[in-house]
Formats: C-alpha cells, structure tokens, sequence
C-alpha cells in the first residue's frame, strides 16, 4: 500500500475534511493545494480543532495555522518533568536491563528490550553496534535535541555513556554535571560538533522542519550519523483513530510525515537515509484509546484506564504493527 492510499483511505475517523488549502508539502515539497482538515486538540470541556493540510502526493499531513504551538505546552508539560525517582534496587536493577538492552547479543536484547526502563533505547542499537556507519559507544559525543528534561540521557549516563548533551528550548532550568549537560538550546546552534545527533520525536514539533535538518549538518562530525524517530501517519494508528490518534498530538505536532514524505525531506536537504526501522510501542495505541474516552496522556498516566488483558492485547498489537511496517513510529538513520 503506497503512503498516499494509507494516509486517505476513507473514512478516516475524527476529522473533517472542509475544502482544499493552498501551501508547501514539508514532505515531498509539492506546492499548490491540498486537502483541507480539521482535526481536534487535547480531550476537554475547550476543546479546540486545527487546520490541517494533507498532501495528495505523499500523504504528509502539516499544520495550516498562522500559530505558534509553543504556547500549548505550558508550565506542566509531560516531557518536561521528570518523575518521581525509583528506589536504589528497582534502579540498579533498571540500568542491568538497559545495559543488556544495548550491548548484549540481539536476541537477548529484544528479550531485555521489552522491559527496559526506556522504550526506545533499542533503536540506538545500530548505531552503537555500527550498523549504520563506524560504531560510537559509551566515550562518543552524543546530543539529543528536544530531549525534554533529560530521561533518555540520564538512562545512558546510567549505563556508561560519559560524554551526552540534552538540548531543548524549552528547558525548565539548565544543569550541567560530569558526562552529562542539559541546555536550553535548539541544538543546530551550537558551537561544537557530534558524533551521533539525536531528535527522538521532536522534529515533529518544529515550525521549519526544513531549517533543522539543514543545520544538522553543521553540528554532525564527519562520519557520523543522525537518528531521527518520530510518528509516521502511513500506518495503523492513522487510519484506525484518525483525529483521535494519540501521536497527532494537535497542535503540538506541526507536521506528521509519510514514510516516503521524510525521505524526501531528507534527501532535499542532503542526507542519505542508510537505514528506516518501525519503532513503535503500545503508548501510541493507549494514548489513541484514552482519546476515545476523553482523557489524554498530558493529563497523567493512562495505563490505569485499561485492565490487564487490554493491555496485554495492545502490546502485541504494537509488536506486529512493528513486524508488518505499520507502526505509527519510525526510526531513520541518516548519514551525510
């Protein structure tokens, strides 16, 4: 199924389709009209819609308001706060798993991955293991843009990795401590170069997506790779939850990308695409079904809405979306 047919295929639900809208595909880059969606906001007594654009040539779907998003993330943002800390021995036993998730041999890996504090720690694998290009570990200069307040970089620090920058712009306070620094930063600025650039769904979030990708260039150090992971609207999820999917996340979201629009965005803006991967996990079927009920995923955990065997149902829900390429997650790996 070509990425156009996935992300039209009729009736997609949740969202309104109200004319054509004219603009620039932040995907393949057609310019000229599209189609014209509505689609809504956060679950509340508010709620509001957004005006949405989908390209009839690669299926990409992007914001079409002259707003800002950064004014809907407020003071108490998920991604921002970090929660409360385990105990000593529910840590220790943590960072074992996620040292096996990363290192271990592949099949004991995917065992360890299931559990491992950090859901996506097995895409840095191939970066790690040099299946994309030379292998960086533990003493390599890694940055995660957008990296909220830091979990993914702490999980590594725990693990080993001693040289790790964080940045996000919207930083609730900088810290800088041995092996590990969180700036508020967009990343492109900085002064310094990195082995392995990071921006685990976060592109999605940008205004000028195009702008970003360009200035990775100029903080990637020669031979080096960029892994980006973020939600893909050809897939399941899309089809199936449409306005109420949870990673559509509107208006937050500015551009939600077809497997084939970011490959294009990626080759416009001079990178090879060595290696795509479906990396998605069960938060993006329950974050869909709390939408359907009224609750979302910023207003707290979500987990406990379900029983176990739904639970249990959607996690291999997810493993399969992952098997048959239509997980409502990718991770690329870009090489200059």
């Amino acid at each position: 199924m070509n990425d156009r047919i996935a992300a039209t295929m009729p009736p997609v639900p949740h969202v309104e389709v109200v004319g054509r809208v004219d603009g620039r595909c932040p995907g393949c880059g057609k310019t000229g009209d599209h189609t014209a969606l509505r689609v809504p906001g956060d679950p509340g007594p508010d709620r509001e819609l957004f005006a949405y654009g989908l390209c009839d040539a690669c299926g990409t779907l992007f914001l079409d308001e002259p707003i800002d998003p950064s004014q809907f993330y407020g003071p108490n943002y998920y991604s921002h706060h970090a929660p409360p800390p385990a105990s000593a021995l529910k840590t220790k036993a943590m960072t074992a798993r996620n040292i096996v998730t990363l290192f271990a041999p592949a099949a004991i890996s995917r065992a360890m991955g299931r559990v491992s504090e950090h859901p996506t720690l097995p895409c840095l694998r191939p970066v790690i293991h040099g299946e994309v290009s030379r292998a960086f570990g533990r003493d390599a200069r890694w940055i995660d843009i957008g990296c909220g307040h830091g979990a993914l970089l702490k999980t590594l620090k725990a693990a080993g990795f001693r040289n790790l920058t964080g940045a996000d712009p919207f930083m609730v306070a900088e810290s800088h401590e041995p092996g590990l620094r969180l700036l508020r930063s967009d990343g492109i600025s900085l002064s310094e170069q990195f082995d392995v650039v990071m921006m685990q769904s976060s592109l999605e979030h940008v205004l000028d997506p195009d702008a970003v990708l360009s200035g990775l260039h100029r903080i990637l150090a020669p031979g080096g790779v960029v892994l980006i992971r973020i939600p893909i609207i050809s897939s399941y999820a899309w089809r199936t939850y449409g306005g109420e999917w949870g990673n559509l996340d509107a208006p937050r979201h500015v551009t939600l990308w077809s497997q084939s629009g970011f490959e294009a965005a990626a080759a416009r803006n001079g990178w090879k695409v060595a290696r795509a991967a479906c990396d998605g996990y069960m938060r993006g079927i329950t974050s869909s079904e709390a939408r359907l009920i009224g609750e979302s995923e910023h207003f707290g955990k979500v987990n406990r809405l379900f029983t176990r065997s739904q639970l249990r149902t959607w996690k291999k829900l997810a493993a399969d979306l992952n098997r048959s390429g239509q997980a409502d997650e990718l991770a690329f790996y870009l090489t200059a």
